[in-house]
């Protein structure tokens, strides 16, 4: 029994690897059908991370163009999914060692961003 066990979890795992093998040849030569979700997949990490925040200061601060996609996408994915049904309201809250805390100012202050804040957060 256990060496049928052993067979099935070894052969599981060949098919895993020859799945990821085909998808990575996919990949190279561009005929990769799943590239979005597995890229999306893949920005997440290994987080468990159930949900998407951005601070809309900072979103704000991005070019033009990539406002204009961001603005599109968002539509597309309110025109595609209603949530309204659940009827809840969703909020963000900071956490800092496994305490609630506030949120930065400059992080939350879309009306009035502290441009030398937004500068210091940018990625050099």
């Amino acid at each position: 029994m256990k060496l049928k066990a052993c067979l099935l979890v070894v052969s599981l795992t060949i098919k895993r690897f020859i799945l990821a093998l085909k998808n990575r040849i996919l990949r190279i030569t561009g005929k990769y059908p799943n590239k979005g979700y597995d890229d999306l997949w893949g920005w997440f990490g290994l987080s468990r991370a159930s949900w998407l925040t951005m601070p809309r200061v900072l979103m704000h601060e991005m070019p033009d163009v990539w406002q204009e996609k961001m603005a599109k996408l968002l539509e597309e994915y309110e025109n595609t999914f209603d949530l309204s049904n659940y009827n809840i309201d969703i909020e963000v809250r900071g956490k800092k060692d496994g305490k609630y805390v506030q949120i930065p100012s400059e992080l939350c202050d879309y009306r009035h961003p502290c441009r030398k804040d937004i500068e210091r957060l940018k990625v050099k």
